[in-house]
């Protein structure tokens, strides 16, 4: 934890005052998209419909190296993102809460593992089965991660009614995502292979979201938190 606790005083992902953790996040789904969409450009034949997503990563693509260690590196990437968030909400949130806030990040890090695993074991021959194995649990343990720290954050609200303004029509689809999609679709994911593309970037895209909620309600609440002291 020491390591992470150096990484943000450089990048300042915590920081109330600026963005650092929402460019952060931004980057790291930005860095995804981009290597995915390299390694479709250059699989020949591949079908966004007809193919899983990992299938870039198989020996039927041509450089299936850069789609296995994109996917590793984004895991690696995405542990900051979560320490950072868990270090935002840890501040806001009511006492008594941190089990809850121990309980998602222990589920953002099983996620990670998982999806590095996906890019270690090829889905193919004998790592077939432990690939899908990954990808089952990252499935899971992102959906658990997503529907304890929206807990969280309803929690946060409920408490500050300075915050009765603060959620929009947006927010309320964004909650219903977490319900629908990542939770009660998840086992589609292994029959439609547009749906499975659809849960892995939306849930990188919903991360975003997330951070720059917290990151909202982290600022509102240190401006709140000043006035008080004046």
């Amino acid at each position: 934890m020491a390591f992470l606790d150096r990484l943000h005083r450089v990048f300042g992902l915590e920081d109330h005052e600026h963005n650092h953790i929402l460019s952060f996040t931004l980057l790291v789904l930005g860095f995804f998209v981009f290597t995915s969409i390299l390694s479709i450009l250059l699989f020949p034949g591949y079908s966004i419909s007809g193919d899983f997503l990992s299938t870039l990563g198989t020996g039927k693509a041509r450089y299936p190296f850069i789609f296995n260690y994109s996917v590793i590196i984004t895991a690696i990437l995405l542990i900051p993102t979560y320490w950072a968030i868990n270090g935002i909400l840890l501040r806001n949130v009511p006492s008594g809460n941190d089990r809850y806030l121990k309980f998602s990040f222990g589920a953002a890090i099983v996620s990670s593992i998982a999806l590095a695993g996906v890019g270690l074991l090829p889905a193919e021959n004998s790592t077939y089965i432990p690939h899908a194995i990954s990808a089952l649990i990252f499935f899971l343990a992102i959906g658990i991660y997503y529907v304890v720290i929206t807990f969280l954050v309803i929690r946060i609200l409920k408490i500050c009614h300075n915050f009765r303004e603060f959620l929009s029509p947006a927010d309320y689809l964004g909650f219903a995502f977490i319900v629908l999609v990542l939770v009660l679709i998840d086992i589609n994911t292994w029959y439609s292979k547009l749906l499975q593309k659809f849960i892995v970037y939306s849930s990188l895209l919903f991360l975003v979201y997330l951070a720059s909620k917290v990151k909202r309600i982290d600022h509102l609440n240190q401006v709140i938190h000043e006035r008080h002291h004046q």
